[in-house]
């Protein structure tokens, strides 16, 4: 038990919050049990759910343990963790599969999500801004999945801009949606959508993401630097112009064959019927791509549209059904089940919102939602909540419904 407790203690660098408040003891409970499930993800990546598979995904290994070892300043785990990323960039593509073996195992998904290319480069940025330890740049990796030599950490990220820059829509800086985004559930049914959908929430990671490489490499490749900064720009200007739509941010727009764009996951969306999306909405917050008053008009439409008890909702309304014909999404419209795959409640979107939250100053807001999502008697934060949302699924949370047609 004391090494147990030792460990833990070194791995969150001794974080403890003061105070003789129960809610401040739930926290600090909370912070152990969050770290615990990150190095399990880490060390044994079967995922908390999931009894079988054994491998990194790219996206999650980029946020989960990535930001524990940024936030615990453990630089030399977090240096590891980037070049064992970097090493399975595609040869062929530039590209991360969605998701890959991390060890003596060279399976992997062999396609990816439209911002699973954001996270690495996103994740250099963070890595640099937060230590300083420019001399990563300067390692050599080998590329995976083909015969390209091995190059220096900044030449991968080169190559992955270079990538990116192919995606942006004819005559826009906007970035088609490829393979779907961090929504599982709406993963594109057809290839139509993946070179004609632009998600606004892979709009708005881009645009941090470029931004903070682009900040943080300004001192060591001022010609890299500003070209990231200037694609930051006229990334964040098509948001802008093609995303934010009598003053709500559309969840997609779909590039017609005129030229035009239209909304969906929007009020104008009578194609769905799904007219608020969260993700957006917090991101472009986070990235400070939107100004106070849009960050405002975000909030309030959050809070009136997809605030319930259990937390924060992703849509306003499940994808509709059809028995189980895809026609937009794949994944949302084919599952006849109603659980934590398609559900509307998932923690980590969640925890985003309070990260969005706390990046504008709302403290009652995050403080609120803190306990609205921790498993510790989450009975006072959700009455109606069931023992197994503590105990089973604490990273979603699942409606009680019988079947499709009863949750729609």
């Amino acid at each position: 038990k004391a090494g147990y407790q030792k460990y833990f203690e070194e791995l969150t660098s001794g974080f403890a919050l003061e105070g003789g408040l129960q809610e401040v003891q739930k926290l600090n409970q909370t912070v152990w049990w969050y770290a615990h499930n990150a190095m399990i993800h880490f060390s044994v990546p079967h995922g908390l759910e999931q009894p079988g598979g054994a491998a990194w995904g790219t996206r999650d290994v980029c946020q989960g343990p990535m930001e524990l070892f940024l936030t615990t300043q453990h630089y030399q785990l977090a240096r590891a963790v980037l070049l064992n990323i970097f090493s399975h960039q595609s040869a062929v593509t530039g590209e991360w599969p969605q998701w890959f073996m991390f060890d003596r195992y060279t399976m992997n998904a062999g396609e990816c999500h439209g911002d699973v290319i954001f996270w690495p480069l996103k994740c250099v940025g963070d890595y640099l801004a937060a230590c300083g330890d420019y001399s990563i740049l300067d390692e050599v990796i080998p590329y995976s999945y083909g015969d390209k030599p091995a190059a220096s950490l900044m030449d991968h990220l080169k190559n992955a801009v270079s990538v990116m820059e192919k995606r942006f829509l004819p005559g826009t800086y906007l970035i088609s949606y490829a393979g779907g985004d961090w929504d599982d559930t709406l993963r594109p049914a057809s290839e139509e959508l993946k070179q004609r959908l632009v998600s606004s929430w892979t709009q708005a990671l881009a645009y941090q993401t470029v931004r903070v490489l682009g900040n943080a490499l300004s001192a060591v490749d001022c010609a890299f630097s500003d070209k990231l900064l200037d694609l930051g720009k006229k990334i964040g200007e098509s948001f802008h112009q093609y995303l934010i739509q009598d003053g709500v941010i559309a969840g997609f727009v779909f590039s017609d064959e005129d030229g035009s764009f239209r909304p969906m996951l929007h009020p104008a969306d009578e194609k769905t019927g799904i007219h608020y999306r969260l993700l957006p909405m917090t991101r472009s917050i986070i990235s400070d791509l939107v100004d106070l008053p849009q960050a405002e008009e975000n909030v309030c439409l959050i809070h009136e549209k997809l605030g319930c008890p259990d937390g924060i909702r992703l849509m306003d309304r499940p994808a509709p059904y059809d028995g189980g014909v895809s026609h937009l999404f794949r994944r949302a419209e084919q599952a006849a089940n109603v659980g934590r795959e398609i559900s509307l409640q998932y923690v980590h979107a969640h925890i985003r919102y309070i990260e969005a939250m706390c990046h504008l100053g709302r403290t009652e807001d995050a403080w609120k939602a803190l306990f609205q999502i921790n498993p510790i008697l989450i009975q006072q934060a959700v009455p109606n909540a069931l023992p197994r949302q503590s105990n089973l699924y604490f990273s979603s949370s699942e409606g009680a419904f019988l079947d499709r047609y009863q949750y729609e």
